[in-house]
């Protein structure tokens, strides 16, 4: 949850969250975040919240098919590397 990205504007700290089932994980550590920077950085009027940021399900590949190609898109040599060594990504 805290490798999420944030954005920060004047002192209102908001959190990105993926999607929706994850919001009550971040409210659980939310108060204790908060707590946290309060003291740290020694201002009390900072404000933490959280906003869900769908991701695209284009983007997600589940099958080693789906990831093998995207890698072979991005570098042209892995397809020349399969057909030399006759690699199946489904193995």
């Amino acid at each position: 949850m805290l490798n999420q990205s944030y954005e920060l504007s004047g002192t209102k700290v908001t959190v990105t969250v993926p999607n929706e089932a994850l919001v009550p994980g971040f409210e659980k550590i939310r108060v204790e975040l908060l707590r946290h920077l309060k003291s740290t950085l020694k201002n009390d009027h900072i404000s933490l919240q959280s906003v869900v940021v769908e991701l695209d399900r284009e983007k997600m590949r589940y099958t080693d098919r789906e990831k093998f190609e995207f890698l072979k898109e991005k570098y042209p040599a892995l397809k020349d590397l399969q057909d030399k060594l006759g690699l199946d990504p489904e193995f």
